[in-house]
C-alpha cells in the first residue's frame, strides 16, 4: 500500500493505495477519531484481490478541514470527488462507525456510482432522549457564558475520552461533531437499494446491537451479522469480517 496526498475541494487528504488495475474496488472509511490506519489491517487482506483505498476522512489523521467545519453531505460530496479524480467507480464502501454514516449518505445521494455498501457497528440514529436535550442545552448555555467546563463536560458525554481532547479545543471538528450528531439518516437508509452487508459487535456500547437492527428492518437489500466483541470488533476478529466480506462480494 502506498501513501499518497491529493487536493480535493481546495482540502489537502492523505489515502493508501495498492494500485491493482481491472479488480473491484474497495473504499474503506474509518471511525471517528480514528484514521486509515484503524482499518488497514483489514484491508491489507484484500490487496492481492482487489483495488483497495483507504482514506483518512477530512480533519482526522494527516487530512486537513475547512475552517469552519463540514456536515454529513460535504463529507459525500468530497468523497465523491475524490473517486472522480481516481476515474473510479461501481466502488464497494466498507465504513466503519462515522465512515458508515457517510456510507448510508453516499448509498442515497450517489447510488450509480457503488456496486454495495458495508456497515460495521454504523451510528446515523438520533438519540432524541429527554436527557440528551437537556445535557444539549446546558452546553448551550455554557456555551453562551463562555463558561467552559460545560463545553467540555458536553463532549465528554457525547463521545470518548479520547474523541474529546481531539475536538474540544478544535473548532473546525468541534463544528463537524454537532453537525454530524444532528443528522438522523433513517429516512435516507430506507431509500437504499444497493446490497448492504451489516456487520455487528454484540456488546457495542457506543451504536448498541439494537441500532444494527434497525438499520437491517430500514435498508431492504440487507444481509446482517453479529460477532462477539465491542465497537471494534472488526480488530481482533478480522478473519472474520474477511469471510463475511469476501462471500459478500462476490
Amino acid at each position: 500500500m502506498k501513501k499518497n496526498k491529493i487536493i480535493i475541494e481546495n482540502i489537502l487528504l492523505n489515502y493508501f493505495d495498492n494500485y491493482l488495475e481491472n479488480k473491484k474496488t474497495l473504499l474503506f472509511l474509518h471511525g471517528w477519531g480514528c484514521s486509515a490506519d484503524t482499518m488497514l489491517s483489514l484491508a491489507q487482506k484484500f490487496t492481492k484481490t482487489h483495488r483497495v483505498l483507504l482514506l483518512d476522512l477530512p480533519g482526522f489523521g494527516e487530512s486537513e478541514i475547512t475552517p469552519h467545519g463540514l456536515d454529513l453531505k460535504s463529507y459525500t460530496q468530497i468523497i465523491f470527488a475524490f473517486l472522480k479524480k481516481l476515474k473510479l467507480n461501481s466502488i464497494n464502501i466498507i465504513g466503519h462507525s462515522f465512515g458508515g454514516r457517510i456510507g448510508i449518505y453516499f448509498a442515497f445521494l450517489y447510488p450509480q456510482e457503488l456496486s454495495s455498501l458495508t456497515l460495521i457497528n454504523n451510528g446515523g440514529i438520533k438519540n432524541n432522549s429527554w436527557k440528551i436535550k437537556f445535557i444539549k442545552k446546558i452546553a448551550q448555555i455554557g456555551k453562551f457564558l463562555k463558561l467552559h467546563f460545560f463545553r467540555d463536560l458536553f463532549y465528554k458525554i457525547f463521545i470518548t475520552e479520547n474523541d474529546a481532547l481531539q475536538v474540544k479545543d478544535n473548532l473546525a471538528m468541534r463544528e463537524t461533531f454537532k453537525k454530524i450528531v444532528e443528522e438522523d439518516l433513517q429516512k435516507k437508509a430506507t431509500k437504499i437499494q444497493i446490497k448492504t452487508l451489516i456487520l455487528w459487535g454484540e456488546k457495542d456500547t457506543e451504536t448498541p446491537l439494537w441500532q444494527g437492527k434497525i438499520w437491517k428492518k430500514l435498508i431492504k437489500n440487507s444481509i446482517m451479522f453479529i460477532s462477539p466483541g465491542d465497537h471494534f470488533f472488526f480488530l481482533k476478529n478480522s478473519n472474520w469480517v474477511y469471510e463475511k466480506l469476501v462471500k459478500f462480494l462476490d
